[in-house]
């Protein structure tokens, strides 16, 4: 699995247990982290994870 990928499902997975309003600014903060490691933007990670995810389902 590509290192952003996981990087995103750890950060995704942990947010879990918390309430939509409460993940949602963590959730924008981690993935435009992980951005910056890449030289992408946070939705063009979301977008690469969320076309993971759904490659996933197709399994």
């Amino acid at each position: 699995m590509e290192k952003l990928i996981q990087e995103c499902d750890v950060l995704i997975n942990s947010l879990r247990p918390l309430p939509f309003d409460k993940a949602l600014p963590v959730m924008q903060k981690g993935l435009w982290e992980i951005a910056d490691k890449y030289g992408l933007t946070g939705a063009e990670v979301f977008q690469r994870y969320m076309d993971w995810k759904y490659a996933q389902q197709k399994r």
